[in-house]
Parts: structure tokens; C-alpha cells; sequence
């Protein structure tokens, strides 16, 4: 079997070159020089279908054929002359090329067929395995997979679908699905599976479905339509996938995110109106976060401290934080419990105390930043010295009162006595210290004195009169004011013992008075520090000029003031205080327009703002003014509030800004203007030189570039008389632009009657001077080529913009229309050319109609779409 094919090629090897040198012999005496022709194809038929061995037979062959038949001598297998052998060694070396190329030719086609046959092969197997998957993964996947029949309509029950929801197959069938979907989703379901089917798009949508339980659980359905081999849909197959779980999951961490959100904004609301000061710092000292108390102890808002560092925002406290968070940086320990001092932009001038703990962050063993936690104890400070004073004052009182002070334990014991209370019972100090109630009462007995300190135990608090003997033996009246305090969690009995023998009620009248004294005393004392710190935090604080003064008749009475306020008007707010405006050098006039609007916000109770320009000692300024009524005096004038902010910067900004612009508008019509000009003089020049052209086609090329130029100039005329110099308004410039047209061609308005559609638009002058070259142009050609013979006819011209913001420019004529073979993309017309260039440059489009008439559509882009 094999032997046979390679028979048989080389057989076709010897009968091509036979048939070849028949040919040849054949043909010889009537075409020259075919000889080698015949035989190139002989070893290409047998190369071709045998292969590389079959063709060399076929070279050799040839080449005794030519050699023995065609070079001389003839019939003789010998080569004389040089030129011949050389004609049978090119034969050799081309018949050697044929046959390498078409050897090589057929194993590639040999190659690519069983590439061909292997990858067919492989295909068919990746088929057979893909389908063997699919119908795998169908049975050993959760998902129910449902198929329809071209039409939508269910053709089998899915697999499990009756063990699910206990619809058996016959019930499935068609639209029965739909029974078991719930029925507040069926009418969805219904629509968007009857969309889909219509246009054939994938099917995708969620629906609740009841089990066989007669609960319901959520289901996404997703199907596809499948195509034939002529794009037809011939069914349909999809999904069905059980989401609860996913739902019952999604709704759970949306409300564990909601929680979350809540926590986070409670814990931000937290940090934002803790009484104390927070803050995070980075690696360079700057505020990365912080909450508004400290923000106020700092004198600055919030947004001013992020990125700043603490040198900028506080340099008269950054040197000792430095020393204090540098070292944190470098070694990461916290520091707690600092005692800082310093002033702050808060209270200039003022010397506050902080109580500080600085805390490392760290991002694993990097340090990232440093946390503050800043409590002003300046208060507290003043608190504890306070007290101190207060201690040692109370020490003083103790031991110089002019009553004796026993304080006793909750026996009756002496725990400690000032030395009047030892003299008042002629006792020394020592000897005092080791008595008890029991040894100095002298009206009542233990067994009462026991009683009456059990007493005292309910009462507390308790004042009364007794007698006290002294160490010789005598007795006096005694009044006691006795009061329960517990110490360090000992029990104690404070006793304040005073001689009321003579002076009783003398003594109990000047307590009385002492007690009254003193609560007057400290509530006038926390008046004025109240006060102080308002005054002193909100008025000299601030940069604008502030105060609250009263409405007289005739004049604005000062009462308080702050320092801006006096270094405004030259003096101290000592020396503003209760003195009339007129007194502080301020003119009639200016007081009488401060006092209308006084009276305007004491009508309508609500503040009033103005301006005005105040002339005082220091020059003119202009001020911007907001007076608000706060109170009615004790005399009856209504009091005020005022905040004044100095706007003679901003007022001389404004001024040189409109004064520019009033420049800048005279220079730019000047622009327009002699722009114009000079346009209107190289049409003059146009005009006169075409005076003097005899030749027709170019005093028409003239007349075309005048039109052109005297459009441009339009535009420069009409921004010249606009008030507006940016915009020109096209309604108006299109009609005076026609009419010039008509009035250079002599045209009738009775023949050819113009109709305008023209919306209100403004272009600017980028825009507007090719939108009129475009007009004149084709106006021009219309009025030259579409009414030939003076025929009648009419012009349309609209402009307008439609929905999409585009300019829609439609110039149309009923004229006899532009030829049929017209090509305006290889037109050497120089108008068509210009149209087409200028609408390219505004990046629009045109759209012509050449019958009947004429009409060119034009979209362009709007002015500012240009620009981006």
C-alpha cells in the first residue's frame, strides 16, 4: 500500500516531463523561446504531487530533454559552447528553486491540514467536555436552571422545582410559575419578563416565591435568549437562585453599618463637645485633628489649626512644647499629667495653666503622631491658691477669733480648740486638748449631755445655749454654734463657742450683719469677675470696634467700649465711658444717621446694618456699621450694641477695580472701533480699485471679498455701539447684514422677500465674525445662482438653538437648487471652501439639500463648549 503512491509519483514526475518535451517540440517552431516554460511547470506538477524526491527525477529529466532535443548539438548528450552550458545551468538552479519552493509550499499545506484535522478534533473534544461539564454543573449546582421555548412559555418543569414549592410539572407548565410567585411581585415580574422577550435582552430580576412550607424566600432570576444559526431566538434558558440568606445578610450589615455610622457620629459629637481639649499632632508638630474646646483655649477655629504646626499658631508656648513632645517622638513613652503656663491669642496678656498628658500613636512600632489631652486648670489654679489663702486665713480666724473654737470627735472629745476657747475656760492650750464636753458643762448632766450629742447627730447643724464652767469653778453663758463634718472619713463636731454674758444681743446683731455683709459681698465680688472676663475676652480682644450705649434725645450716650473703639476716636474706654458721641468729637450729622438706624432696629427689633464715610482727627474711612437693641436702661433709654469693621481698604479696592474696568471698556471699544475703521478703508480701497477693473470675474471676486470685510466689519460696529462688549446680539446684527447685501447687489425686496427666524443669542466676536462670514457667503451665492433671469423667489433664515444647546443655522432659498452633481468636498470655489473651513473651525457640521431649491443646515457648538 505504500509502495504504490510513490509509484505513482514518480510516474507523474516522468509523464509531466514527457508531456512537457511533446510541447515543446510542438511549439518551438511557432513560439520562441518556450522551451524551459513547459518543464518549469512539469517540475512543479510533480513537486507539488510528490514532493521534494518526485521533482528532482523531473529536473533530471528536463535537463537531459533540453539538453539532447533543444541545445545544439542536438541529439547528442554534449554541451560545446559556453553560452549553452550556462543556459542549462540557469535552467538547473531555477528548477532547483521551483522545486525547494513548492516542496516547501506543499508540506506547509500538508501541515496546515492536519493542524486543520487536530484542531477540528480538539474542538470537538473541548465541546464534548464543556457540554459534560455544564450538564454536571447543572446537576450539582444550587441554582434551579429553568428553559422556554422561543416564545417565553415554559416547555419543562426544572429539576427540584417541585420538591421546592410543590408545583408539579403540569402545573409549571406555560405561565402556572407565576402562581406560586409572591403577589405583590407578580406584575414586576410579569413586565420586565414580557420587555425582555420583546427585545430580546436578557432577563434579570428578583421575586419572592413560595415553598412548600407556605413560606416565602427571596429568588434572582436571570435568563438569556439563545440564537440559531440565523440570529432567531429558538429558546430561552436561565436561572433561578435562592438569595434569602444573602438578603437576610445585606439587611444585617446595613443596619450593622447604620449602628456603626450612629456610633461613630456619637463618638465625634463626643469628641467635638468634651469639656476638655483634644488633639492629634503628626511628626512635625502639625494639628492633624482637633476639638473645638481646645480650639477656643488656642484663640483660633478649627479649620485654622489643621496643617499649621504649634510654632505658627502659639510661638510664645512652642519652645516648652517642644522640649516636652520631641522626646515622645524619639523614645515613645506618653507624658502625663504637665503643668503648662503661658498666654495664648484667646487672652492676650493673660497667663493661663494647663494640665497636659501627651499620649504616642503608633502604627505598629512606628510612632505616626502624638494625642493631646488639654484641661485648663488656670481656674483651678486660682481655686487652690484661693483656698490656701483662704486655709491660712481661716487659721489666722481660728486662732485670733475673738470666739472659742472647739472642734470635737464624735465622743465629745477635744480634737483641737483655739487658744480663746482655752482661755474662755481658763485652761492652757495642752490642758484643753485633753478635757471633753463632759468636763466643761455646767447645765446639764452626762446622761444629758450624751443625749443632746446623739441629737446633734440627727440634726447636723444645730445652734444653741448652754452654760460652761471654767477651771475655777465659775460659770458662764455660752452660745454654741455646732455643725457635723465629716473629714478624711472621721466624724467631727464643729463648735463655735462665743460669751454672750453681757453682749448677747449686741453680738447676735452683729453676726446677722456679718452674715448679710458677706453673702453681699461675694455675690457682688463673682458680679464683677463675670463681668471682667466678659468684658475683657469679648471687647479688647477684638479687631473691630465694639460697645453698648443708650438713645438719648438728642445724642448717643457711651457706656461701655472697647480698645478699638477708643484708639479709634484717639483716647482709652475709661475716658469713652458715660460721654455723649457729640463730646468724643463725632459731627452732628454722622450722630444723626447713626440714631436713625437705632431707631429703625428699635422698630422692627432686629439688628441694622449700613455703611457710611466717618471723618474724624485720623482722616476719612469708610465703615461698615451693625447696631442691634439689647435692653431699656434704668432710666428708661433704649440700649444698643454697635460692631463697627473698617472697609476703607475694601472700598478703595473696589473704587481702583471699576475705575480699571471703565478703562478697560473705553479702551476696548477704541479697539472695536478703529478696527472698524481700518476694515472700512481696505473696503474703500476694494471698492475703488473694482471702479477701474474691466474684466467681469475679477470685479466679482472684489465685490466678494468687500462683502466678506464689510461683515467683519458689522460685527466690530456693532460691539462698538453694545453695552456689552463681550457679546454681540445676533438677532439684530443678521438683519442689517442682509440688508447691506441686498443694497450691494441691487437686489428688489418686492422679487426676492427675505423671512427671518432669529432667537435672542449673543456670540462673541471668536464666534460671531464666522457665523457672518458663513451668512454672507451663502446669501451672496444665493442672490448671484438661485434666481437667474431676475426671477422672484424668497430667502428663509433661521437661527436658533435647540435642546442639546446647539446653534441650528438653516439658510434656504426656492430658487432654481444646486446641481445634482455637485462635489463641494473637491470644489475650487473659493465661497463653498471658505463656508466649509469657517464651519470646521466653530467644530459644527453642515447638511445641504440641493433640490427642490436650496437649503444649508448648519450645527455649531456653542461659544463656551468651543472654548473647552
Amino acid at each position: 500500500m505504500k509502495l504504490y503512491p510513490r509509484l505513482l509519483a514518480y510516474s507523474v514526475a516522468i509523464a509531466s516531463t514527457a508531456i512537457a518535451l511533446l510541447l515543446s517540440l510542438c511549439l518551438e517552431p511557432i513560439i520562441y523561446r518556450t522551451t524551459g516554460s513547459f518543464f518549469y511547470i512539469s517540475i512543479v506538477v510533480s513537486t507539488w504531487y510528490g514532493g521534494f524526491r518526485p521533482g528532482i527525477v523531473a529536473i533530471v529529466l528536463s535537463t537531459l530533454a533540453m539538453e539532447y532535443f533543444f541545445i545544439p548539438p542536438v541529439h547528442i548528450l554534449w554541451v560545446e559552447q559556453p553560452k549553452n552550458l550556462l543556459r542549462l545551468g540557469i535552467f538547473l538552479v531555477v528548477s532547483w528553486t521551483i522545486n525547494l519552493l513548492t516542496s516547501n509550499l506543499q508540506a506547509s499545506r500538508q501541515k496546515i491540514q492536519q493542524l486543520n484535522q487536530k484542531l477540528a478534533q480538539e474542538n470537538a473534544e473541548q465541546l464534548r467536555q464543556s457540554e459534560q461539564r455544564y450538564r454536571s454543573l447543572i446537576n450539582a449546582s444550587a441554582q434551579i436552571v429553568w428553559i422556554a421555548d422561543a416564545n417565553g412559555i415554559a416547555k419543562s418543569s426544572p429539576k427540584g422545582w417541585e420538591e421546592l414549592t410543590g408545583q408539579t410539572p403540569a402545573e409549571y407548565m406555560g405561565g402556572g410559575w407565576l402562581n406560586v410567585v409572591h403577589p405583590d411581585d407578580r406584575d414586576r415580574t410579569v413586565e420586565c419578563w414580557q420587555e425582555s422577550y420583546t427585545n430580546r435582552t436578557i432577563y434579570e430580576t428578583e421575586f419572592r416565591v413560595r415553598m412548600k412550607d407556605g413560606n416565602y424566600r427571596n429568588f434572582v432570576v436571570r435568563g438569556v435568549p439563545i440564537l440559531d444559526v440565523n440570529g432567531e431566538v429558538s429558546e430561552w434558558i436561565g436561572t433561578c437562585t435562592d438569595i434569602t440568606e444573602r438578603k437576610q445578610a445585606e439587611a444585617a450589615l446595613q443596619e450593622s453599618q447604620i449602628k456603626l455610622q450612629r456610633q461613630l457620629a456619637e463618638i465625634e459629637t463626643i469628641y467635638q463637645s468634651a469639656p476638655i481639649g483634644l488633639n492629634v499632632l503628626d511628626t512635625e508638630l502639625r494639628f492633624v485633628r482637633i476639638n473645638q474646646r481646645l480650639a477656643e483655649i488656642n484663640g483660633f477655629s478649627v479649620e485654622e489649626h489643621i496643617g499649621r504646626t504649634v510654632r505658627e499658631l502659639l510661638p510664645n508656648l512652642a519652645d516648652t512644647a517642644e522640649q516636652l513632645l520631641l522626646p515622645i517622638l524619639q523614645t515613645g513613652k506618653p507624658l502625663l499629667n504637665v503643668e503648662i503656663s503661658g498666654e495664648t491669642p484667646a487672652q492676650p496678656g493673660v497667663r493661663r495653666t494647663w494640665l497636659e498628658s501627651f499620649l504616642p500613636l503608633k502604627d505598629g512600632d512606628r510612632i505616626i503622631g502624638i494625642s493631646t489631652v488639654c484641661e485648663e486648670i488656670t481656674e483651678h489654679k486660682r481655686v487652690e491658691q484661693t483656698l490656701a489663702k483662704q486655709a491660712l486665713r481661716i487659721r489666722a480666724l481660728f486662732n485670733t477669733s475673738f470666739d472659742g473654737i472647739v472642734i470635737l470627735d464624735l465622743y465629745g472629745n477635744v480634737v483641737d480648740a483655739n487658744p480663746r476657747f482655752a482661755q474662755m475656760l481658763g485652761y492652757t492650750p495642752e490642758e484643753t486638748a485633753k478635757l471633753s464636753v463632759f468636763d466643761w458643762n455646767a447645765q446639764y448632766t452626762p446622761q444629758e449631755i450624751q443625749q443632746v450629742l446623739d441629737d446633734h447627730l440627727r440634726w447636723n447643724n444645730v445652734v444653741f445655749e448652754t452654760l460652761h464652767r471654767r477651771k475655777d469653778g465659775s460659770v458662764y453663758d455660752v452660745e454654741i454654734g455646732a455643725t457635723i463634718v465629716e473629714l478624711e472619713g472621721e466624724i467631727l463636731r464643729f463648735c463655735v463657742c462665743r460669751d454672750i454674758s453681757d453682749r448677747k444681743q449686741a453680738e447676735a446683731e452683729l453676726e446677722r450683719r456679718v452674715v448679710q455683709r458677706t453673702a453681699e459681698l461675694s455675690q457682688s465680688n463673682a458680679e464683677l469677675k463675670r463681668s471682667e472676663s466678659t468684658l475683657r475676652s469679648f471687647f479688647n480682644s477684638a479687631a473691630m470696634l465694639m460697645g453698648i450705649v443708650e438713645l438719648h434725645e438728642h445724642d448717643i450716650f457711651h457706656i461701655s467700649d472697647n480698645l478699638a473703639s477708643a484708639q479709634f476716636f484717639g483716647t482709652t474706654p475709661e475716658a469713652m465711658q458715660n460721654r455723649f458721641a457729640s463730646d468724643l468729637g463725632v459731627t452732628q450729622p454722622i450722630i444723626k444717621q447713626w440714631m436713625s438706624y437705632y431707631q429703625q432696629a428699635a422698630l422692627i427689633q432686629a439688628p441694622m446694618r449700613f455703611q457710611y464715610l466717618h471723618e474724624n482727627h485720623s482722616g476719612k474711612k469708610w465703615l461698615s456699621v451693625s447696631v442691634c437693641p439689647i435692653a431699656v436702661s434704668p432710666a428708661g433709654y433704649p440700649m444698643f450694641s454697635y460692631i463697627v469693621e473698617d472697609i476703607t481698604e475694601q472700598k478703595h479696592a473696589k473704587e481702583q477695580i471699576e475705575t480699571s474696568l471703565r478703562e478697560k471698556e473705553v479702551l476696548l471699544k477704541e479697539i472695536h472701533h478703529r478696527v472698524k475703521n481700518n476694515l472700512g478703508i481696505v473696503s474703500s480701497l476694494l471698492k475703488m480699485q473694482s471702479r477701474r477693473i474691466q474684466d467681469s470675474q475679477a470685479y466679482a471676486i472684489l465685490l466678494d471679498s468687500q462683502n466678506r470685510i464689510d461683515s467683519i466689519a458689522l460685527v466690530h460696529e456693532k460691539l462698538y455701539l453694545s453695552e456689552d462688549l463681550g457679546n454681540i446680539d445676533f438677532a439684530y446684527y443678521i438683519p442689517n447684514l442682509i440688508g447691506y447685501l441686498f443694497s450691494t447687489y441691487n437686489i428688489n425686496s418686492d422679487k426676492i422677500k427675505l423671512n427671518t427666524q432669529i432667537d435672542n443669542i449673543y456670540l462673541d466676536i471668536e464666534t460671531a465674525i464666522p457665523c457672518g462670514l458663513i451668512i454672507s457667503e451663502l446669501v451672496v451665492n444665493t442672490l448671484k445662482y438661485a434666481f437667474p433671469n431676475n426671477q422672484a423667489g424668497e430667502i428663509q433664515i433661521k437661527f436658533y438653538q435647540n435642546i442639546d444647546n446647539k446653534l441650528i443655522l438653516i439658510i434656504k432659498d426656492n430658487g432654481i437648487g444646486l446641481p445634482e452633481n455637485i462635489a463641494f468636498n473637491h470644489s475650487k470655489k473659493m465661497g463653498i471652501n471658505l463656508v466649509q473651513g469657517l464651519v470646521k473651525q466653530l467644530r459644527g457640521t453642515m447638511e445641504i439639500t440641493c433640490q427642490p431649491g436650496a437649503e444649508f443646515k448648519i450645527c455649531l457648538t456653542k461659544p463656551e463648549e468651543n472654548r473647552k
